[in-house]
């Protein structure tokens, strides 16, 4: 009998196909404005692969450390935060923003670059907290391919921010 996905290995393949969903957006922006809905199917496709990835990822992996009850909570702690930073993104940036129907579809959605709610603070709260995420779910799981996710998630982000930015900057000029 398979042993159920355990809450680590589902967060960490909810969290995998976040950067490769953005940069293949990006890489081939032209092509997925000509089919935006494509987009979606591709990124479903992405998220399909990582949770039937993640299992054996988690199986094979070992221990880098054996969570205390301490890593637990500040784990737990840094995942509550990290999920009211992107929820919060979610509300002030509305759907068509936060799931890049703005992007793939520009004239759907004024453009205009977003400074309430805690973009007034923070430039990237949703790629904040999806760091968040993945180092409080290393803290919980203490697996290193939950590191290697903490790791991944560490290099493409600044990538994805900047191709963002760029994209954001073109927009809105």
């Amino acid at each position: 009998m398979k042993n159920p996905m355990s809450q680590a290995d589902f967060i960490a393949a909810i969290m995998i196909p976040i950067p490769i969903a953005h940069l293949w957006l990006h890489a081939l922006l032209p092509f997925w404005k000509k089919y935006p809905r494509l987009f979606y199917v591709v990124a479903g496709i992405f998220l399909f692969f990582s949770l039937w990835l993640v299992p054996g990822m988690a199986r094979f992996s070992p221990y880098l450390f054996r969570p205390t009850p301490f890593h637990t909570i500040l784990g737990w702690g840094a995942m509550i935060s990290g999920l009211i930073l992107i929820l919060s993104s979610f509300f002030t940036l509305g759907p068509k923003r936060f799931l890049v129907w703005a992007v793939l579809r520009p004239d759907s959605v004024p453009p205009r670059r977003i400074q309430t709610g805690p973009f007034q603070f923070i430039p990237h709260p949703a790629y904040l907290g999806y760091l968040l995420i993945a180092l409080g779910n290393l803290l919980t799981g203490g697996k290193s391919y939950l590191a290697g996710i903490l790791f991944y998630t560490i290099l493409t982000l600044p990538l994805i921010i900047w191709f963002e930015e760029h994209e954001l900057k073109e927009r809105t000029s």
